[in-house]
């Protein structure tokens, strides 16, 4: 596939375009397979509670990992 006008993609497969004056970052093709193949046995899910824990399972999540704060409230 070739790059549109303003378009560049680098060594990882990420496509940086600018549009309307704003910078953008896309995955390319396969970038997304990849990580579906990633996930295709399931996700790890960081939970902070039992029910947290029980909406992850039933999601299809193949493992909980149990932390006293998320990393998002560490900042």
């Amino acid at each position: 596939m070739l790059p549109l006008s303003g378009e560049r993609q680098d060594a990882k497969g990420i496509i940086h375009d600018k549009i309307n004056s704003i910078d953008t970052l896309r995955g390319s093709s396969t970038v997304k397979r990849g990580f579906a193949h990633m996930l295709k046995n399931g996700v790890v899910m960081d939970v902070t509670n039992v029910e947290q824990a029980l909406i992850a399972e039933e999601a299809g999540a193949v493992s909980v990992m149990v932390l006293d704060k998320l990393p998002s409230e560490v900042r």
